[in-house]
């Protein structure tokens, strides 16, 4: 694995180290513990990044993924809930709960992802030039399903809650940094859409990126306290 890929990941955990144990001289507030879950679930996913990407074989690599998803589902729906709770709007309460049963269906798909095609069309272990190797995965319909509900939904909604608040109180929003915050999210959808569209075939930087984003948003928010 390259040294600066294997660099920005430890980087991106130290970080959210960083983030983690500012939290804990906190109040207790239910933004705080938004927090922390959102960070814990990119912590769990930048480690299970971390052990994929040095998994010695397909086996140890899939374990991997497996771990990283209880991350990746945790991480947007925290941050959602989150993100209508600092701008002070009302969550759509029962939508997100719908949103959350099929984030369950989703993990148990990716928990059995060996035994059906339905998430996973096909697993492969490829190797780079160097002979590093990695998982080559082509992906199902469960897949989809995790980037519409898992992800896209929970995101549009938490940019909603920034974007309305910044419009309807402009004043108040430059106080709390709702715009910088704003432009922050951002960052992890960029570099998403660099790697679907290939810029780089063999490593994902959106967990490392999500990660430092996550943590800086954190260390922002907190910095006011």
């Amino acid at each position: 694995m390259s040294a600066v890929f294997l660099g920005f990941g430890i980087l991106s955990i130290g970080m959210i180290a960083v983030a983690l144990f500012l939290l804990l001289k906190g109040d207790g507030s239910r933004e705080q513990k938004l927090m922390q879950y959102f960070l814990l679930g990119s912590l769990i996913q930048n480690v299970g990044y971390l052990f994929e990407l040095t998994a010695p074989t397909v086996e140890a690599a899939v374990v991997a993924v497996k771990m990283q998803y209880i991350g990746s589902l945790a991480i947007p729906i925290s941050y959602c809930y989150f993100m209508f709770s600092y701008c002070y709007e009302k969550a759509p309460v029962r939508f997100l709960k719908i949103v959350k049963i099929v984030d369950i269906f989703i993990l148990g798909l990716v928990f059995t992802c060996d035994r059906h095609s339905l998430y996973y069309s096909r697993i492969d272990w490829l190797h780079t030039p160097e002979g590093h190797g990695y998982l080559g995965l082509e992906y199902g319909p469960g897949y989809w399903l995790f980037m519409l509900c898992g992800t896209a939904i929970p995101y549009v909604l938490s940019m909603y809650a920034l974007v309305r608040v910044c419009i309807k109180k402009p004043d108040y929003a430059a106080e709390r940094q709702y715009k910088l915050i704003l432009g922050l999210s951002f960052l992890p959808v960029v570099v998403l859409y660099l790697y679907v569209v290939k810029l780089s075939s063999v490593y994902d930087p959106t967990p490392f990126v999500l990660g430092i984003v996550l943590a800086g948003v954190v260390i922002l928010i907190w910095s006011r306290k």
